[in-house]
């Protein structure tokens, strides 16, 4: 039995799913899944602050109809996305 590695399983699931682009900002978390991303035909755009990537995965799924997916490392740069889907929920 092949195993897969969780950074595998991730991009297999997002491939499943057909997204073909995420948004976010490079970390160690997931360096390996950036590694494979290409690979399996996802894009990867780099930003420059995660509310950055969270809008620009909502601007791409509303003009697209695909899904809009951003990545971030954990702590603070999670917290980002919070705040920014709170504010534009509001």
């Amino acid at each position: 039995m092949t195993l897969m590695t969780p950074s595998e399983a991730m991009v297999e699931t997002l491939v499943a799913q057909g997204v073909t682009h995420v948004f976010g900002i490079v970390g160690s978390a997931y360096m390996d899944a950036l590694d494979i991303f290409e690979p399996a035909g996802i894009r990867f755009v780099s930003v420059a602050h995660e509310q950055g990537a969270g809008h620009m995965a909502d601007g791409y799924a509303r003009a697209s109809g695909r899904h809009g997916v951003c990545i971030a490392q954990n702590a603070s740069a999670i917290t980002n996305f919070v705040i920014w889907w709170y504010v534009i929920s509001i």
